[in-house]
């Protein structure tokens, strides 16, 4: 077949290289028809008065041969790629530019992603931005909510982060105003490593508030949580009315004071290692669960403090020593302003020498305890160790009766001399020389002390 062609280099040939060359111009263009595929790391959470790295190292392009180029409109102006004062929120060139919050009010912003290749053909892609301010959201669920302050003095925060990822907004420390921390309703855990000016909500739920470095809080109001965790150096006074948290852990340096007027801090269970301390002052403390000789072994061992101190009972200034029983004979109902009490409980507090039951005399009553447990070893204050060595012995028996005797007037009931309450027989009288056994070298506060004339003579 014979054609006429004026483009033709051979006319009335059967081939038309005219139509050749069209064809492989148009096949050509058919496969740069395919546009490049922009892609993200968007959405994304920025910190006022701070920066967000955004991502599009993950746009292709269908050709490997092409290369390509990014713009971005960072400012929605609708003008992609702008640089210089023209970028109010940074270039917007690049596959990875960085997003200036500057002073953009807090809310949600487009982002413009045009991703183009050598061929000239683009594609773009919308994301979004949100500018956030120092407040931290719980869910409904679970959360694990975290405030952190880093080498460069910008506050992270950390939204359900996986450990080591990195925080979900940040804000520098000198733009701070006030933190606040809103938990859900789930068992939300929230932990800080610097004195942070906040306010903090967890909401319902078994929620876990954990201090760590040198955090530290006062507490004026319901923290609205149950388990407090300290460790490094962090440091929490308590100054409200009354406390109750389902458990208390202190670790490192860590210190927890109580300072609030007529507190007293209630707590399922309570564990302090390392150095750190509980500092009660003159409060009571009250543990639900755990064992009496372990909270007796903290407190001879500093950890709960103070060791002693002066005080008031019954309007009588006295000295006073740290103590701990279990709440069972009598059975406290209500103990440092704390009522509903139902017995087992460990009870912790400031009381005068000889009180063994804390019902703030020394009776009789206090006097058979000491004695039932008469060379028990090892001993707490409630079973007679009066003189925290771990031991019922003659030293606690002249402590308790030094008090006994001269106390009966600050007490307001007087009790009777343990010489009348010890029977003697009808034998007739006989003195007989102590064996040097029984001899005990009173301490200089009992030079003025007697000891019952039952106690050592023989009758006969």
């Amino acid at each position: 077949m014979r054609h006429s062609c004026p483009t033709c280099k051979n006319p009335g040939s059967s081939r038309c290289e005219a139509l050749e060359a069209r064809t492989l111009l148009a096949s050509v263009a058919i496969g740069d028809l395919s546009t490049p595929i922009p892609g993200t790391t968007g959405p994304y959470i920025v910190g006022i008065y701070s920066s967000r790295q955004l991502n599009a190292t993950s746009s292709t392009d269908s050709d490997p041969t092409e290369s390509l180029s990014f713009s971005w409109d960072l400012d929605n102006d609708s003008i992609f790629g702008e640089t210089g004062l023209a970028a109010t929120n940074g270039d917007e060139i690049g596959p990875m530019p960085t997003f200036l919050a500057n002073s953009t009010p807090v809310g949600t912003y487009p982002v413009k992603l045009r991703v183009s290749d050598s061929s000239g053909l683009s594609a773009d892609l919308a994301t979004s931005i949100t500018v956030r301010k120092e407040i931290l959201n719980g869910t409904p669920a679970n959360d694990s909510l975290r405030i952190s302050l880093n080498a460069a003095n910008i506050v992270d925060f950390y939204e359900n982060v996986a450990p080591g990822g990195p925080p979900t907004f940040s804000i520098p420390y000198n733009k701070l105003i006030f933190i606040r921390v809103v938990g859900g309703d789930g068992d939300d855990v929230f932990s800080m490593d610097f004195a942070f000016p906040m306010n903090l909500n967890l909401g319902a739920g078994n929620d876990t508030f954990i201090l760590t470095a040198g955090a530290t809080w006062i507490d004026v109001e319901n923290p609205w949580l149950e388990n407090l965790i300290l460790t490094g150096s962090a440091s929490i006074d308590f100054r409200r009315i009354s406390y109750r948290f389902s458990s208390l852990t202190l670790a490192g340096s860590a210190k927890v004071s109580i300072t609030g007027t007529n507190t007293f801090l209630h707590l399922g269970s309570l564990s302090i290692s390392d150095s750190a301390t509980l500092d009660l002052s003159d409060k009571g403390l009250i543990v639900d669960s755990g064992d009496v000789t372990v909270i007796t072994e903290l407190i001879r061992s500093g950890r709960i403090k103070p060791a002693s101190g002066a005080g008031i009972r019954n309007g009588h200034s006295a000295q006073l020593f740290m103590a701990a029983i279990v709440n069972n004979n009598p059975l406290h109902a209500s103990f440092a302003g704390e009522s509903n009490l139902t017995g087992g409980e460990m009870l912790v507090q400031l009381t005068k020498m000889g009180d063994l039951n804390f019902d703030d005399k020394v009776t009789i009553a206090d006097f058979i305890d000491l004695a039932s447990h008469f060379g028990q070893s090892p001993a707490t204050w409630g079973e007679g160790d009066t003189n925290g060595d771990d031991v019922v012995s003659i030293a606690d028996f002249v402590n308790f009766a030094i008090l006994f005797e001269s106390t009966s007037s600050a007490f307001g009931t007087p009790q009777p001399a343990l010489s009348s309450i010890i029977p003697s027989t009808s034998a007739p009288k006989k003195h007989r020389r102590l064996k040097s056994r029984h001899h005990v070298t009173p301490s200089p506060a009992a030079a003025n002390f007697r000891i019952p004339q039952a106690h050592w003579l023989e009758k006969r």
